[in-house]
């Protein structure tokens, strides 16, 4: 899989749950936890309002009310 349809399917995968781990995306995305992060850094600059929190209870999740239409 190439990385413009990993970062759909990232983006898809963040809309689905509220909030999740780079570790949880990575094992469903089938690629590693540095690149879930790397992917999550490139739709950050491309504007994608993700939110990243450290720590024991942080977690990845998309900004509340920011759903991109994936349909297209």
């Amino acid at each position: 899989m190439g990385r413009p349809q990993r970062l759909i399917e990232l983006l898809a995968a963040l809309q689905a749950h509220p909030r999740t781990t780079a570790e949880a995306l990575a094992g469903e995305l089938g690629v590693s936890t540095r690149t879930v992060l790397r992917d999550v850094r490139a739709l950050v600059d491309a504007g994608i309002p993700v939110f990243t929190e450290r720590g024991k209870y942080g977690g990845i999740s998309l900004l509340p009310g920011d759903q991109a239409d994936l349909s297209s």
